[in-house]
């Protein structure tokens, strides 16, 4: 398959950071710590604030995000396309940009054009400093692996 031409149209962007906690985000309401650069992409962005999931099993979990049926309904898909392919029948370009293995390695993962697996660089200790912070980390690659997508210009 030919890889999306990127820049040229809609594009999808899911992110999904399995370790960051929304209780500190300003798009999620949070008021004592300033997030600009995240509230401003939550601003231009799908932000899901009051979900109510179906199953705590996170297969289950996406299969239901990704497919629009609840958890319990039978596995059975093939008379409906997950969402990344709806996204490119319609012509948008879908990245999946995540930070949890589970997620990356999810049978309907592999619908999205692109899967950039973030390294969480996960350690047990008090950040000094914002870049030494998980988030700071995650974005970091985010904007590295988005930059090595809108190729020269």
């Amino acid at each position: 398959m030919p890889r999306p031409g990127y820049n040229r149209g809609m594009n999808a962007i899911c992110i999904v950071m399995d370790r960051l906690h929304i209780g500190f985000l300003g798009a999620y309401g949070n008021a004592w710590i300033g997030t600009p650069a995240i509230d401003r992409l939550a601003a231009e962005s799908l932000v899901l604030d009051q979900v109510l999931v179906d199953t705590p099993q996170l297969e289950l979990l996406y299969r239901s995000y990704w497919l629009g049926r609840h958890a319990l309904c039978p596995q059975q898909h093939a008379e409906r396309p997950p969402l990344p392919e709806l996204l490119r029948q319609a012509g948008v370009a879908s990245v999946l940009l995540t930070d949890e293995r589970l997620v990356s390695q999810h049978p309907l993962a592999s619908y999205f054009d692109e899967l950039a697996v973030i390294d969480p660089r996960w350690e047990p200790r008090v950040a000094s400093d914002i870049d030494q912070t998980h988030l700071a980390g995650c974005f970091a690659q985010i904007i590295e692996y988005l930059e090595e997508l809108s190729g020269p210009t």
